[in-house]
């Protein structure tokens, strides 16, 4: 395996990581109401709904770069969010 710059980083996998964090992000938002989606986060002006569909928008741009065909930076903070915004809360955790 490559050196890290963070020593608490070696030795660690980071697709073993992801897979974790997506774990997590899932159990997150199956648990949420209705309601829940729109609160806000963070993120001024996005709410849970807006930063999952970003979330999407975000694996959409990895696997098209890792298949040679990046996306415009556009496409994860604009079009990501309006290319989902017709999905239910279920489905766009499913997207």
């Amino acid at each position: 395996m490559p050196a890290v710059d963070e020593p608490e980083l070696a030795g660690l996998n980071p697709f073993d990581l992801m897979v974790g964090e997506a774990v997590r992000i899932d159990t997150f938002y199956r648990a949420l109401d209705e309601s829940d989606w729109r609160l806000p986060t963070r993120c001024a002006g996005w709410n849970r709904r807006d930063l999952l569909a970003h979330l999407a928008g975000v694996e959409d741009d990895t696997a098209a770069g890792l298949a040679g065909a990046p996306l415009p930076p556009s496409y994860v903070s604009e079009v990501a969010l309006t290319r989902r915004a017709h999905l239910r809360n279920t489905e766009l955790l499913d997207a």
